[in-house]
């Protein structure tokens, strides 16, 4: 399967974060020096902190409040 493929399925699957990290890590060759493991950990948290960031936002909307505030 090449990276395009990859980055598609990844997305299909809705891991956009992912997709999106992957492409920028092949479009700038900075994948040479990890390992499998640590490349599969960047991904996973890079989506977990993306889902997690929507979340908060989604929840923040959701509560109505009065006056914009920032975290």
């Amino acid at each position: 399967m090449n990276n395009n493929q990859t980055v598609e399925r990844l997305k299909q699957m809705r891991l956009g974060a992912m997709a999106s990290l992957h492409y920028q890590h092949i479009k700038d060759n900075r994948i040479e020096n990890v390992t499998a493991d640590e490349y599969l950990a960047l991904l996973t948290d890079h989506q977990w902190e993306e889902r997690l960031n929507n979340k908060i936002e989604r929840l923040i909307r959701q509560a109505g409040f009065r006056e914009q505030a920032s975290v």
